[in-house]
């Protein structure tokens, strides 16, 4: 089954919109063509479009769009020249953690001495169990978490500002 895809009246038709002015035989065929009607609310559509005036914006003042092209690039200027800079501080939280770390893990022995010296009713009362002191690793670990703690949070500070 072949579809129509034209009509011989459309032309008669888009004229008929334009000037307002219809035949009764053009309306007769267009109640019986869905290619006319299509015709008609396309053409109003256009029309009324067409009928709608666009008042043009008026342009922004040219040495204001100067002044924020020149503070782009400045912006732009300054995060290239303090790129290196973050590197920088990145490196050096880095090295820091890593560094204080070592440091506990070298005094290792002294810090098994002075955990020993401490009283073992103070132990008891900080143990897991509730009989046994506390081991070094744990105590290691504890310590270890905590000097991460205050390093991420002076970097998030830092960041920040």
């Amino acid at each position: 089954m072949k579809r129509i895809r034209h009509c011989d009246n459309e032309g008669y038709v888009v004229e008929a919109v334009r000037s307002g002015q219809w035949k009764d035989s053009l309306r007769g065929h267009i109640a019986v063509c869905s290619i006319c009607q299509e015709v008609v609310q396309v053409s109003g559509w256009m029309q009324r479009l067409a009928e709608i005036t666009l008042e043009p914006l008026p342009l922004p003042d040219p040495g204001l769009i100067l002044l924020r092209c020149r503070l782009l690039q400045k912006r732009a200027a300054a995060q290239q020249v303090m790129r290196p800079l973050e590197i920088f501080h990145k490196v050096a939280y880095a090295v820091t953690a890593l560094t204080l770390t070592a440091w506990l893990f070298g005094k290792r022995s002294q810090i098994e001495v002075w955990l020993s010296s401490l009283d073992d009713h103070w132990l008891k009362a900080w143990s897991l169990t509730g009989s046994t002191a506390l081991s070094f690793p744990l105590v290691s670990l504890i310590a270890g978490l905590c000097c991460i703690t205050v390093i991420v949070t002076i970097y998030n500070v830092l960041a920040q500002e």
